[in-house]
């Protein structure tokens, strides 16, 4: 996808260790951690340069982002990635990855709106 334009980012999560988690961000390309307080103490939250990364820019070796971050989340608590974006107006796409301790959820946009469409008995569309 060469013109693919995304926004993306994480919902805030509790880690186990704070100063390997922030270790861990900074072996990410292009990726900012924010930080906010609550009541559960801080908690932490990733922002993409564009999407999610996949490689790493020193090595060029793709990774998995989602299992990497599972050692680091809290347990008890998720964390979830999303993704909207689009190549012009040929592909619009959006995409959630839950995460927790013990689990990985792939969610897209599309499959959302085709169960909906069952639901609604199969009225007529046409994909986007």
């Amino acid at each position: 996808m060469t013109d693919y334009s995304a926004t993306s980012r994480t919902s805030y999560t509790n880690v186990r260790d704070p100063k390997k988690f922030k270790e861990w961000v900074d072996s990410l390309p292009e990726t900012v951690l924010i930080e906010q307080n609550s009541e559960d103490g801080k908690l932490y939250g990733l922002l993409f340069d564009n999407q999610i990364p996949v490689y790493r820019e020193d090595d060029d070796i793709q990774f998995d982002i989602y299992q990497e971050i599972q050692s680091h989340i809290s347990d008890g608590w998720s964390i979830t990635f999303i993704e909207v974006g689009a190549t012009g107006y040929d592909l619009i796409q959006g995409f959630a990855v839950i995460v927790t301790p013990s689990e990985i959820n792939l969610i897209y946009l599309d499959q959302v709106i085709e169960e909906r469409l069952k639901e609604l008995g199969n009225p007529f569309n046409i994909r986007i």
